[in-house]
């Protein structure tokens, strides 16, 4: 399964995507996470193909705030940029339908950013 992500560079949370390789690490070979939490304000999403996990730095407050991070609709393209991945390896209507949901729960957020930006309530804590 982590094959399917081999290939992805970025989501639209910004920054390229960290992988294990670009982990800082202690002289021991030990992972500095210290290091690591710093760089993850650049890099909010860590695949990491030697342990097959992949790690998402959720934004906690607005950007216009200072929030940096991932937020849910990056969630929803990993897992799109995953399905579609597996569905072309091994086809099935049940994979292109989740394809069709995600990919209409992308435009759907993308509808609700527009009206926040309409409102002139995006990026800020506002209903």
């Amino acid at each position: 399964m982590m094959n399917s992500v081999k290939d992805l560079k970025s989501v639209s949370c910004g920054g390229e995507v960290m992988t294990n390789e670009h982990r800082p690490r202690r002289a021991n070979g030990t992972v500095d996470w210290e290091a690591f939490d710093k760089l993850r304000e650049e890099h909010p999403l860590c695949i990491d193909f030697k342990a097959d996990t992949i790690s998402f730095k959720m934004m906690t407050k607005p950007a216009s705030e200072g929030g940096k991070g991932c937020q849910l609709t990056d969630l929803i393209e990993v897992a799109l940029h995953q399905i579609k991945y597996l569905n072309a390896k091994f086809p099935c209507r049940e994979n292109t339908i989740t394809i069709t949901k995600l990919e209409e729960a992308l435009m759907w957020q993308k509808a609700r950013t527009e009206n926040r930006v309409t409102r002139g309530v995006e990026g800020k804590d506002e209903k």
